[in-house]
């Protein structure tokens, strides 16, 4: 295979279908790529992809603040609306 040995450690996921149905992953590590995956649908491909961005555990979600803030009328407002429900 003609390629640099710097591209050869980007992980690379195969993704199987009924056009590719099996791959073998031996032989390609053989030649130099130590980071193969297979995967049988678009789910295992996003499964496999969160596993190599974030190994140690995504971080949890913030709470985004609203990009416009409310006035105090506004907010007045919504709190006399709700409790007169």
């Amino acid at each position: 295979m003609n390629i640099k040995k710097k591209f050869r450690k980007i992980p690379l996921i195969f993704l199987l279908t009924e056009d590719f149905p099996d791959v073998n992953l031996t032989e390609i590590t053989a030649n130099g790529f130590p980071n193969l995956y297979k995967a049988g649908n678009n789910e295992k491909v996003r499964e496999i992809m969160l596993g190599l961005l974030a190994a140690e555990g995504l971080p949890p979600r913030t709470e985004v603040p609203h990009p416009v803030p409310i006035s105090k009328e506004v907010r007045n407002a919504i709190a006399a609306a709700r409790g007169t429900e």
